[in-house]
Formats: structure tokens, sequence, C-alpha cells
């Protein structure tokens, strides 16, 4: 995703620049995460290897359905892009303010995995800030 674009079928791939369906800069995965911010939806799944990248979309009504590792992923891609509250994820996951200790499970749930951690340990409850575990 951070290496230049590398197209398996320049053919192909020249044909669709031309006629204006794709683009040479390869920021498409760019896009689609901010149009998944913004439509709340949980992030994506990357798998890479050698010779492949698989992104998989998912896309659920609510976050109740959403599997714990989907919220954990989508928790710590977020907080990859800035440091957040518990409010600044709630807005992030359309969560309203009296489902706030959702937020809270799925931030404990992101620390105890590894992916995230405390800002400052000691900053009251209502001013904690967290960041990426490699900050």
């Amino acid at each position: 995703m951070d290496t230049a674009p590398h197209s398996r079928n320049e053919n192909i791939a020249s044909f669709l620049r031309i006629i204006g369906i794709c683009e040479e800069r390869g920021s498409g995965f760019d896009r689609m995460e901010e149009g998944r911010n913004e439509l709340k939806i949980p992030a994506s799944k990357v798998e890479t290897a050698e010779d492949f990248t698989r992104t998989k979309l998912n896309w659920y009504k609510d976050l109740n359905e959403c599997p714990k590792t989907d919220r954990i992923r989508t928790c710590y891609c977020y907080v990859n892009d800035i440091e957040v509250s518990n409010s600044v994820l709630r807005e992030r996951f359309g969560i309203q303010e009296n489902r706030k200790s959702l937020v809270s499970k799925i931030i404990s749930n992101s620390i105890e995995s590894g992916y995230i951690k405390l800002l400052d340990e000691n900053a009251a409850v209502k001013m904690r800030r967290y960041i990426p575990y490699w900050a």
C-alpha cells in the first residue's frame, strides 16, 4: 500500500487510464479509507504477501454486528491517523453519548490486544488520549 503502484497487466491498466476509469497516482486506497471513515464503516482488512495485496471490505448496519477483531482494527487504524479520545472514537464509530461504555470497551480491547496505548497514564479519565502502540 505504501509502495509505487504496480499493475499485473499493464495493457489493461493503460487502457483503463486512457478512458478515465483509473489513475496512475495510486491514491485509490487513501480515497477508499476516507469514504469508509465518513460512512462509519469498519476498517478494511488488508493482507499482503510477496505477490499480492488483498483487501476485505466490511459493511455492518450496526456496531453490534461488527466482530471484536473488526472493532479493534478500526480503533487502531483511526488512532494511527490522529491522537484520539473516547469522544473522538464515539464520533468515528457513530455511537451516541448514552452508549459511550461501548467505545470504552473497544478501547480496552485494543489496549489489551497491544494495538494502542494510553498517551499519559496520569491523565484524568475524561482527559485520556490514545496513540498507536509503536508511537
